[in-house]
């Protein structure tokens, strides 16, 4: 008797819908210098995939953005990229050495920010 209560209260499980909650995405906002951030959004979306985070980019003067990141090249010297949050405090930064579009310093810059952002989610 056991038994078949089991089947059909499994059976009643299988058959409610159950919809899995996508995570809202991030709503991030870039400043900086074009032929970087347009590239970095790219390997920021790519990181964010394999870390279980979509990112979608709005305007700058959205009030609605969750971050604003700005990415910069200091010289050949070294590269920083700073995320901000919706009252411009700084939450999270990586700064490597070197040029950040050569020998993937952007994906690299670009899945550390990543980590950084999802351990601020939690």
């Amino acid at each position: 008797m056991k038994t078949a209560m089991l089947v059909v209260f499994l059976c009643v499980l299988m058959l409610c819908p159950v919809e899995a909650q996508t995570p809202k995405p991030l709503r991030i906002a870039f400043a900086g210098v074009t032929t970087l951030t347009t590239p970095f959004g790219e390997s920021l979306k790519e990181a964010g995939q394999q870390a279980g985070v979509s990112f979608e980019v709005v305007a700058f003067s959205n009030e609605d953005r969750d971050y604003a990141i700005v990415v910069t090249q200091i010289g050949g010297l070294a590269n920083a990229v700073i995320a901000l949050d919706r009252t411009g405090e700084v939450v999270a930064s990586v700064v490597r050495s070197g040029w950040i579009a050569k020998n993937g310093g952007m994906k690299a810059s670009a899945k550390e920010l990543v980590q950084k952002l999802v351990a601020l989610q939690k």
